[in-house]
């Protein structure tokens, strides 16, 4: 589950709490370079990548190791741990994003209201919010509290 958490986290800008391993939380940027977004945590420590080619996007951790990949066809997006084992997919429906995990249960939901997408875990329970402003995506958590940044 942490892995597929980390996925949706890269995919859909969404900085998330304790679910998440530490190398994806709290992103701020420092950089990007084409279809490349790069993660940094709070003390500006390398966190991860992605770089997205045509319908497919890759994932890499803070030492460049590939971390999955995933795929979109029409609203649907799947997910594939390193190993290229499936992790789950999100469904997107208007403007709103449903995420399921390997098994196909329910992981939660993030809406979208102008440039602020609201997060959701599996409970219906407030999970965090990004605000995007041109390139840069400003993320908190569920306590309103600064969690960092991302620059594509």
């Amino acid at each position: 589950m942490k892995k597929l958490i980390a996925m949706l986290v890269l995919s859909a800008g969404f900085a998330c709490t304790a679910q998440i391993p530490d190398y994806y939380k709290n992103s701020s940027p420092s950089g990007s370079s084409g279809n490349t977004t790069y993660y940094y945590n709070r003390n500006g420590t390398t966190a991860g990548r992605s770089r997205t080619s045509g319908s497919t996007t890759y994932y890499y951790n803070g030492s460049g190791r590939s971390d999955g990949k995933s795929m979109t066809s029409g609203n649907t997006t799947y997910y594939y741990d390193g190993s290229g084992r499936s992790a789950g997919r999100t469904v997107q429906s208007g403007n709103t994003t449903y995420y399921y995990d390997r098994s196909g249960r329910s992981a939660g939901k993030s809406t979208t209201s102008g440039d602020t997408t609201y997060y959701y875990d599996r409970n219906s329970r407030t999970a965090g919010r990004a605000t995007s402003s041109g390139k840069t995506t400003y993320y908190y958590d569920r306590n309103g509290r600064s969690a960092g940044k991302s620059v594509k």
